[in-house]
C-alpha cells in the first residue's frame, strides 16, 4: 500500500502486475498499453463500487483509518464476487 496515494491509485498499482505490455509500449503508452490501462481502471471501478468505497475514491490511503477501509463485506461474499466477475484476469 502506497501511503501517498489515492485509493484508486493503489488498487491500480496493485494490479499492474497483470499487465501485459513491454517496457517500450509503457513509454509510448499507446496502443495496446492504452487499452490495459482502460480494462483495468474499469475493473478498479467494479471493485471500488462493490466494496462500497465510493466515498474514499480520491482520499489518501495513509490519512485514512482501518474502520473507513473495512466496511460490511465479507470474505465470503468477495471470493463469490470475484469468481463470477473475474477481476484477477
Amino acid at each position: 500500500m502506497y501511503t501517498g496515494l489515492s485509493t484508486v491509485a493503489n488498487l491500480m498499482a496493485a494490479r499492474h502486475t497483470l499487465f501485459r505490455d513491454t517496457v517500450l509500449e509503457g513509454a509510448i503508452y499507446f496502443g495496446r498499453t492504452l487499452g490495459e490501462e482502460v480494462k483495468h481502471r474499469k475493473v478498479v471501478e467494479e471493485i471500488i463500487d462493490f466494496l462500497e468505497m465510493e466515498n474514499i475514491r480520491h482520499d489518501e490511503v495513509g490519512l485514512l483509518g482501518l474502520s473507513a477501509v473495512c466496511e460490511k463485506k465479507s470474505y465470503k461474499d468477495i471470493k463469490h464476487y470475484k469468481r463470477r466477475k473475474r477481476w484477477l484476469g
